[in-house]
């Protein structure tokens, strides 16, 4: 296919290079980037950037061009901070030569992502030459070069010799880099805490500036409705906690769009049947629910009986519940594009089934003889209406070890947050599927964090940086049967105040090791790379938690190699010089 070659000039004053201190490129801050590409190649040169006289020259005759046109008009602030007002404050003395970025592409960009996660390519390679009057940055779609700016990003650093400057180096400098799993999550809960659009798009930020692809939403549980519908605007209207806290169709399409620019698929989750206790808070759809009045007490030790959260579970036997499903998945589907679709089926408490006296009748006359069949005909008949909806979708399940019994279709996927210990049982239990991983003694961002009650998590202890990188998929199932994995916020202790500091850098390590390949653990690299990122958040108004304390970060000795070999394990080190650049 014929490549097209689109250009983007920037104008800058002062481009030039110098040979960098004898160091090791491997081992040094500058190259440290976070997730680490797959293959990465180094000089002995440095080169500065002036920025004041900044111009991108797109050429807007290709196809698809003005998307890139606004992926940099976002990206250029964040290349090159406070640019207006570092320009004013003093003339620029040295001589401006021309650089220019061009971007390489295959085909015209007739798509910002592909409606299919299996079909999106995540690949780009980023050429800079020695004296850095190019840098080209090529992909294969719209969603490379968002991963390619995320890394060119990182690589632009404030100049230590000239004020207002920028630099690059170890030049000429070779990256080409593609995602080890293509499903590399973060799932926000916003039923249990409504979190603000601002707050949503600035997680949206950190996930492509990391490289994360997924941004699951958790948007309804049995706390709150909060999302908008067509069908059934009673259960908004009763099941969101206000009315100033409700997602409407213009914001969750405003969310979308956003996450599309910045390579971030957003799947939605209605969970069903059980965690549906918000849309009973419709008077109408009271009826429908079982376990209504149910209370589970909470026992706080050595204080009081706490009457414990209520839930809800959607009869199965009962026509109007699917009516109900149907109207919420056809608003779900005209709003969300993406073609996964979660569905849930978690912590279904069949024992409220017992309630209906007619439901012995139901069973018998549809040929189901336990509750846990019972269950199984409501997975099935959902998925028959989201199949009427759109053929296309691909249904996700949560999975764990209560739910084993289970039986789902070859291109179902499960997303297991059952312990890691049993991972190995998924392969032999469900042999056709893959799987998503969200082990909760590993995944979970609200453990060790105590419980709304102020007892203690189910999923104690708290799961810093470093459980979540020790986590190795690998190790418990084949590549090719793991989708990839994902960290959850279950937001009974988040809201729009903490959960950027609740959750950063932290969640960042799940990027990094997904993103890369397996290799052994090389500590004092990922601590650098956490802590760097953490000067990206800090320059993006993003809160966070230090990953340790000033000394360590000054000194970089807290987290000693043990093995020399470990030195250079992470991204592959090849010979800069045979490679030639595209003129």
């Amino acid at each position: 296919m014929k490549q097209i070659l689109l250009p983007i000039i920037l104008l800058v004053g002062s481009i030039y290079g110098y040979i960098e201190d004898s160091i090791n490129p491997a081992l040094s801050d500058e190259t440290s980037l976070l997730p680490p590409p797959q293959n990465i190649s180094y000089g002995t040169l440095s080169g500065q950037i002036d920025p004041c006289n900044l111009n991108f020259d797109i050429n807007m005759s290709v196809k698809g061009s003005n998307h890139l046109q606004d992926l940099l008009a976002y990206y250029k602030p964040r290349l090159f901070p406070n640019i207006s007002q570092n320009c004013n404050i003093k003339k620029r003395l040295l001589k401006a030569q021309v650089n220019t970025i061009k971007f390489i592409i295959n085909n015209d960009i007739t798509e910002l992502m592909t409606k299919s996660l299996e079909d999106m390519d995540e690949s780009y390679e980023i050429y800079v030459d020695q004296d850095l009057t190019q840098i080209q940055i090529k992909a294969n779609q719209y969603v490379g070069y968002v991963r390619g700016l995320a890394t060119l990003k990182q690589l632009i650093k404030p100049s230590k010799k000239n004020q207002g400057f920028y630099e690059v180096k170890f030049l000429p400098l070779i990256i080409k880099d593609a995602p080890r799993f293509p499903y590399r999550g973060f799932m926000l809960d916003t039923a249990r805490h409504y979190h603000s659009v601002k707050t949503i798009k600035e997680i949206i930020d950190v996930l492509s500036s990391a490289k994360f692809s997924v941004f699951h939403w958790h948007i309804v549980d049995d706390e709150s409705f909060p999302m908008e519908l067509k069908s059934f605007p009673s259960i908004t209207l009763n099941g969101a906690f206000s009315a100033d806290k409700v997602y409407t169709r213009e914001m969750m399409t405003d969310i979308i769009n956003y996450g599309l620019k910045l390579g971030i698929r957003v799947i939605p989750e209605f969970d069903n049947p059980g965690h549906t206790r918000s849309i009973g808070y419709d008077p109408e759809l009271e009826p429908l629910m079982r376990c209504w009045n149910t209370n589970f007490s909470y026992y706080l030790p050595d204080a009081y009986r706490i009457k414990g959260a209520r839930t809800g579970v959607l009869d199965p036997s009962y026509s109007q519940s699917y009516e109900v499903i149907e109207g919420i998945l056809r608003d779900i589907n005209d709003i969300f594009p993406d073609n996964m679709l979660m569905l849930g089926g978690d912590e279904v408490l069949t024992y409220c089934f017992d309630e209906n006296p007619k439901i012995k009748d139901f069973m018998k006359e549809n040929g189901i003889l336990t509750y846990s069949d019972l269950f199984q005909y409501h997975i099935e008949k959902v998925k028959k209406i989201v199949a009427n909806i759109n053929a296309n979708k691909t249904t996700l399940y949560w999975s764990n070890e209560d739910t084993f019994f289970l039986d789902f279709k070859p291109n179902d996927i499960l997303l297991y947050w059952g312990q890691s210990s049993n991972i190995g049982n998924l392969s032999q239990i469900y042999p056709n599927n893959k799987f998503v991983l969200l082990p909760g003694d590993h995944y979970y961002l609200d453990c060790g964090r105590a419980n709304k009650y102020g007892g203690t998590t189910w999923c104690e202890p708290f799961k810093s940086w470093w459980s979540i990188y020790q986590f190795e998929p690998e190790d418990y199932l084949t590549k090719d049967r793991v989708y990839g994995g994902e960290v959850a916020a279950w937001s009974e202790k988040f809201n729009d105040l903490n959960i950027h500091s609740a959750i950063w850098p932290r969640a960042l390590a799940l990027a990094d090791k997904l993103w890369g390949q397996k290799v052994p653990t090389d500590l004092q690299r990922l601590t650098t790379r956490l802590h760097l990122f953490e000067k990206q958040l800090e320059s993006q108004g993003i809160p966070f938690t230090p990953i340790t304390d000033g000394y360590c970060e000054a000194s970089n000795i807290c987290f000693e190699r043990r093995d020399p070999l470990l030195q250079v394990a992470n991204p592959i080190h090849e010979n800069v010089d045979k490679y030639n650049f595209i003129k």
